[in-house]
């Protein structure tokens, strides 16, 4: 280090061994009496190069800001430079913000440095004066900044430092205790952007730089305290407490003594000492008996006041500090708390406000703090930097439990593109250059946050690697506080090092590899100290890592992180106003864009959909009710539940009719049923839906919550007493056709459809004139990316999808007439795969249209993101009201956080301003939904099964808070989890303007798999008054959970979508058998009213114990069954789990059903009588349009072996004729052992439309006309012997390309193709792997060519 009285020199900047000078130790963060003068407010700064000034002549800063006075900005402190217009703002996450303008070697910075010079006049506070001249100490402090400064006094050096998230301060005494009581003083800074601490501070945020905390004197006397650290201990056996007290006093005259006092809430005195004249400053005290202990659920403080008394008798100074009495620690690896097992329900949290950037007042802190508390969140981890110290302060008073975190994360010095670790050139690693300055900033912090009862842990910092210089932190970290446990993730990556840290520590594992470490007898206790990733519209799968609370080693996790970092731009042109800007926004190159924007809170503190998933999963109770009253688990530590009310109510078809408090005792740790008398049958009726509701609330208002918050919620749906009626359909007209040479007609009663041969599907759809058709169909088998698909790279393995649909062509169209209808096909080839599709409109004398939509599957493409058809609606719907799980959006792996209940939301409520704009207002668990225009009238949908589906309204675009032309294309996509994998798939009925982007929304699914659904609809009309258009989406299904690794695979309808744009999407599994011979986990079918499950094991495969060695039974059926134990227990999924036979899954179709698209006489609601649950009944369709009725069929899952079983048909729970037909040709020419499939016409019938139904097979030649549309030819067969795997063996492929590939066998005529494959050998754009095949058999009239050889 420099010597005691140094010139300063520009070298310090690059010197990683200097990184403080003239700095004072550091000091704990008491409250003092002692005389304190603010610096805060208008500074002028002048932002220039480094190299204009030069730091070794205390002239230049001075003349460097007289010379550029025309320049000179006011700017306030505390405030950053980038937020108050002296800089532009970047953000980077892991490269350095310089990368590929410079490249400098560590510890070197760019030669390009910007340098901020401060200027302050100030005279000195006469109390300030005369305590200096008293002989006290006059201390100069920065509480923070970054990331170097010079400081310099009335032109003389004052000193220099680094780390700037602990207060720098400097004995500037005597360069002011002399001076005249007027004189005007000139304090100069010279604050650096760049400099060696820049390597060290390289966290995932925006970079901030200048003095974002306050600047102040304070004059010590010349007796006081320096430092003090409290050790609170709490014994839970006796409930006794122990103080000991440890005080640095300063005290040049000798004989000095302390006296302190330690007094409780209520201020009344519970311990007092007085250490003799002399004696040292260790005051421990006696056992304090019936101490209430410190804990996030009781936060009780106590206070301590320790006064300074010099020789002569006068109290010099008295110092306060708030005292929390508990134990932590790590006991037989598990971390407790004043004896319990301790949970952490944690957020990582960032110092950010939109408009100030890193500098944030009391107010603004207080605002997350209760943010937390009011959804159950009780831990804080300080990402990744200590934070300001009045932050610590409220989490002693409120009651959090925080991460204390050095300044330290290095990621850009040792990863490289693609997550690649370059060990060697890690910062600090094992450098013993770096290994002061990392110390001292980890020392830094105890020292100033030792005494806080909230700080649980310390931490070493965030992902910079191993090396030795983090065993030497470690090692000080033990030395200064033994108590306290050591975390840091970084050992992750260099297992050498794995004594670092007391706590096994991941960032964003998945549940199944953490469940992996928790049942290996861990030596450790487990945390995530980053997961979830709240980045746009996300944290689905949550339960899935708070169910790992049954494992004592898993103590919690933190999710990245609180609050979007996003700030407000001025208006540009093009906005209309300000917006929330994300990186490269500014203009800032190099960038990492949207990546800033990962919050639970938006960046102006908004709360996002998703907190109420976190509120609900973290919370340590939940309620289960049942007809006998309500299950209470109290996952607390030491909280009862008789603290709160227990709301109990019962719902009727979403309206509350009953409700009553009920008094509950249980207590921390037990799990019991509270008494609760349901009138149940009072009012139970056939078609009543009846819902048990449980709320927890608070008894009494608290510092952070008014009485009556509620905690948390339970909800029960019993079964139906009765099924509904069935919706009325009965219509007296007949429907007339007309076959057009163009057009397919329908006409019954007031309403019209017309079906066009050559535009691919349905143009027109009118009732009494008025449209409800704009434009034909289109397929859609692509959804836009969401933030989390994009970091996952999901668009590049897509990009087939985007054009498959959008340029798919249709060649072939047959309209066939029966008894009773008209059946209108359009076969599909989907563009770039070509795979069929095949859509089928069936007209119905009854005014009925059955619409279903068919996917056959094929092999070895990417997963498909969605399948659909979109088409044009009016564009008048502006509100929507449904009976679902509201009212916020939820999604299938994010509903807890829901509430069944009837929910009205207008358009704007029910769209998310994500920054980025994408998926939004999607909602769980409806039974029937309703939009209307602005005169009330529009859609009515309901579910014809009495199953719920999901509905949404969207826009043109979803609200953002950015310009319309900034960032990305306004596109809703689906929430992606970048921690679980999980998927989703779906079919959606949605709505939007003609132009905008399709906002269909779908997970991925297997291509290879078949799909099929159906729809119907109708109008209503309802009184309902609200502006702008909306427009609804729905869908309804079951769904696969894999509980092993939160993979989700759904059978599910949906209707979703934009403004005026109907689609209507089928996804299929992508997950179900993809995986090798081992433990899939638990699959369980899942109704998703209310996340019920009822048991529905999947066929082919064995249900083992959690050990995976006895097998405990199987099943051959694909039906609607429930697996039970030999000894006739139910099989639980908690205890066994399902793995594949033997011979393992050869393919997994997932079938949707066919259900119809009606059109009904009108309804409306009957106004009810005593406040009875209103009802439907008939009304003239004179009174309004059509409502959308919607009637759909779940297909069960069909799951084939390699060796020895036939393919199991699928059994639908409703067949009619075209299903029939379809499970005939699904099962014909199936062999067991050869399986061996023969296709011709012959077989299928209505010349081969039928066989783009069938599954993995399509017709390989067809002659061409004229215009280019396939005609089908009666003598055509395809014989098709499969290998390992069923395979799409001549998709894309038309007769001449075939006939092409040599050797291949094509005789003609008739054309027969015979195939022996292991592997996709004709697929598209890969003929010429036919060269690996063996030579075909082409002979024709030879019986043997039936038996292929092998």
């Amino acid at each position: 280090m420099p010597p005691e009285d140094p010139t300063p020199s520009a070298q310090w900047l690059t010197d990683p061994t200097v990184f403080a000078v003239n700095r004072r130790p550091q000091r704990s963060q008491h409250r003092t009496d002692a005389p304190r003068q603010s610096l805060n407010g208008p500074w002028e700064v002048l932002d220039t190069d480094a190299r204009a000034i030069d730091v070794a002549d205390p002239e230049s800063p001075a003349s460097a800001l007289r010379s550029a006075s025309d320049r000179i900005a006011t700017i306030p402190v505390p405030s950053t430079l980038e937020t108050s217009g002296g800089g532009r703002p970047a953000y980077v996450n892991i490269q350095m913000p310089w990368d590929g303008h410079a490249d400098p070697e560590a510890p070197s910075v760019p030669d390009t440095n910007r340098v901020a010079l401060y200027r302050r006049l100030f005279t000195l506070d006469e109390d300030l004066r005369g305590a200096a001249l008293e002989g006290g100490t006059v201390l100069l402090s920065f509480g923070g900044f970054a990331t170097a400064l010079y400081v310099w006094c009335d032109g003389a050096f004052v000193g220099y430092c680094e780390d700037g998230y602990t207060a720098s301060e400097f004995d500037i005494t005597r360069l002011l205790g002399g001076a005249p009581a007027d004189t005007i003083h000139e304090l100069v800074v010279a604050c650096y952007e760049y400099s060696s601490a820049s390597w060290l501070e390289g966290q995932d945020s925006w970079r901030f730089h200048g003095l974002f905390r306050g600047v102040c004197l304070t004059a010590l006397p010349p007796t006081h305290v320096d430092s003090v650290r409290i050790d609170a201990d709490f014994d839970h056996h006796s409930e006794v407490g122990r103080l000991r007290i440890k005080a640095d006093v300063v005290d040049p005259l000798g004989g000095a003594s302390i006296r302190a006092e330690l007094f409780d809430h209520s201020c009344a005195p519970v311990w007092s000492t007085e250490t003799p004249r002399s004696a040292a400053t260790d005051l421990v005290s006696d056992a304090i008996p019936r101490v209430a202990p410190w804990s996030a659920e009781s936060p009780t403080l106590y206070r301590l006041r320790l006064e300074v008394i010099d020789r002569d008798g006068r109290t010099c100074e008295t110092v306060a500090l708030n005292v929390g009495f508990r134990r932590f620690g790590i006991d037989n690896g598990i971390m407790t708390l004043n004896g319990r097992r301790i949970v952490f329900k944690g957020v990582n949290r960032h110092e950010f406000h939109p408009r100030k950037g890193r500098a944030l007042d009391e107010a603004d802190m207080l605002a997350d703090i209760r943010f937390c508390k009011l959804h159950n969140t009780n831990a804080i981890r300080t990402s990744h930097y200590p934070n300001d110290p009045r932050f610590y302060d409220l989490c002693d008073e409120y009651g959090i439990y925080v991460i204390d975190e050095t300044n330290l994360e290095t990621h850009g010095t040792w990863n490289v593109p693609g997550d690649v670790a370059t060990p060697d050139t890690a910062i600090p690693g094992s450098r013993t250059q770096w290994q002061d300055a990392c110390v001292d900033r980890l020392e830094r912090m105890i020292v100033r946050d030792y005494s806080h009862p909230s700080v649980l842990i310390w931490s070493l910092g965030n992902e910079s690697y191993g090396g030795e210089v983090f065993r030497a932190m470690s090692q000080r970290a033990r030395e200064l506080d033994p108590a306290r446990p050591v975390h840091y993730e970084g050992i992750t990556w260099d297992r050498e090092y794995d004594d670092v840290s007391d706590i096994e520590s991941r960032m964003y594992a998945h549940p199944d590899e953490i469940e992996q470490y928790l049942a290996s007898s861990p030596a450790k206790p487990y945390i995530s100290c980053e997961y979830m990733h709240a980045m746009g519209n996300s944290v689905g799968g949550l339960g899935l890592y708070t169910d790992l609370e049954r494992y004592p080693h898993y103590q919690g996790g933190f999710i990245w992180d609180l609050i979007d970092q996003a700030l407000w731009h001025p208006a540009t042109p093009a906005s209309a106003g300000e917006f929330l800007a994300y990186g490269g926004d500014f203009g800032d190159r190099p960038c990492d864009w949207e990546f800033s924007a990962d919050g639970l809170l938006f960046a102006d503190r908004t709360p996002s959909p998703a907190v109420r998933e976190v509120k609900q999963l973290y919370s340590d109770f939940s309620l289960v009710p049942s007809t006998t009253g309500v299950d209470v688990t109290n996952r607390s530590l030491f909280t009862s539940s008789s603290a709160y009310d227990l709301v109990c109510s019962l719902l009727v078809d979403g309206e509350a009719v009953w409700q009553i408090t009920v008094p509950s005792d249980v207590r921390p740790g037990d799990r019991a049923t509270v008494p609760c008398p349901w009138p149940i049958d009072e009012y139970s009726a056939p078609g009543r839906e009846i819902v048990l509701e449980a709320s927890l609330v608070h008894l009494h208002r608290t510092a952070w919550c008014p009485a009556g918050h509620e905690v948390c919620f339970g909800q029960s749906v019993l079964p139906l007493a009765a099924p509904p009626s069935p919706p009325d359909t009965a219509d007296g007209n007949r429907a007339t056709y007309t076959f057009g040479r163009w057009n397919i007609g329908m006409r019954t009663g007031g309403e019209e459809a017309l079906l066009s041969r050559t535009a691919g599907g349905m143009v027109l759809w009118a009732k009494d004139g008025d449209p409800l058709v704009l434009r034909p169909p289109r397929l859609t088998t692509f959804r836009p990316l969401t933030d989390n698909d994009r970091g996952a790279s999901h668009g590049f393995k897509r990009a087939v999808w985007t054009v498959a649909g959008r340029y798919a062509r249709c060649p072939y169209v047959s309209v066939r007439e029966e008894d009773h209808s008209v059946e209108v096909a359009y076969c599909y080839e989907l563009a770039a795969v070509g795979v069929p599709v095949s859509v089928v409109y069936r007209l119905n004398d009854d005014g009925t249209i059955r619409f279903t939509a068919s996917y056959p599957g094929a092999p070895d493409l990417p997963t498909l993101p969605c399948f659909g058809v979109e088409w044009a609606l009016p564009p008048s719907l502006s509100r929507l009201r449904f009976y679902g799980i509201g009212p916020d959006e939820t999604y299938f792996d994010r509903v807890s956080g829901g509430r069944l209940g009837i929910w009205s939301r207008s358009l704007s409520e029910d769209l998310t301003p994500y920054v980025v704009p994408q998926e939004c207002g999607n909602h769980m668990g409806a039974q029937w939904a309703e939009a209307s225009d602005e005169q009330g009238n529009g859609i009515r949908v309901v579910s014809a099964t009495g199953r719920p589906f999901e509905v949404s309204c969207r826009t043109r675009a979803p609200r953002s808070r950015r310009p319309p032309t900034g960032g990305s294309s306004p596109s809703p996509g689906a929430v992606r989890r970048p921690t679980c994998g999980s998927s989703r798939h779906r079919w959606a009925l949605g709505a939007t303007t003609p132009g905008a982007p399709k906002s269909t929304r779908s997970t991925l699914c297997r291509p290879s798999n078949r799909t099929s659904w159906t729809s119907s609809c109708r109008s209503c009309e309802r009184r309902c008054r609200c502006p702008g258009p909306c427009a609804p989406a729905l869908g309804t299904g079951w769904r696969a959970l894999d509980r092993r690794g939160g993979n989700e695979t759904r059978a599910d309808h949906q209707l979703s979508g934009d403004q005026d744009m109907v689609a209507l999407l089928v996804a299929a599994d992508d997950r179900v058998g993809q995986e090798e011979d081992r433990g899939l986990g638990e699959f369980l079918a899942v109704d998703r009213v209310g996340g019920q499950r009822r048991s529905r094991v999947l066929a082919h495969f064995e249900v083992v114990d959690r050990d995976h060695r006895d097998v405990i039974g199987h099943t051959q059926s694909s039906r609607h069954e429930a697996l039970e134990h030999p000894n006739g227990q139910r099989i639980r999924g908690d205890d066994y789990r399902v793995r594949r036979r033997a011979g393992g899954v050869r393919q997994h179709p997932l079938h949707l059903a066919a259900a119809v698209l009606h059109r009904e006489g009108a309804l409306r609601e009957d106004p009810g009588v005593g406040g009875q649950p209103q009802a439907l009944r008939p009304v003239d369709e004179r009174e309004g349009p059509d409502v959308l009725l919607v009637e759909m069929h779940a297909h069960d899952m069909a799951i084939a072996s390699d060796e020895g079983d036939p393919l199991t048909p699928l059994v639908p729970q409703r067949v009619d004729r075209v299903e029939d037909r379809l499970l005939e040709v699904g099962a014909h020419g199936v062999e067991q052992g050869r399986r061996r499939i023969d296709i011709n016409e012959n077989t299928v019938g209505q010349r081969g439309v039928e066989l783009l139904e069938v599954g993995p097979f399509q017709r390989g030649g067809a002659d061409r006309d004229e215009t280019g549309e396939a005609i089908s030819r009666a003598d055509e067969r395809i014989t098709i012997r499969e290998g390992r795997e069923r395979h799409h063996v001549l998709g894309g492929f038309d007769l001449q390309r075939l006939a092409d590939v040599e050797e291949v066998g094509v005789v003609e005529p008739p054309l027969r193709i015979d195939v022996v494959e292991d592997r996709h050998v004709l697929g598209d754009s890969h003929a010429p792997a036919l060269e690996r095949v063996p030579h075909l058999v082409a002979d024709l009239d030879d019986p043997a060519a039936r038996v292929l050889p092998d």
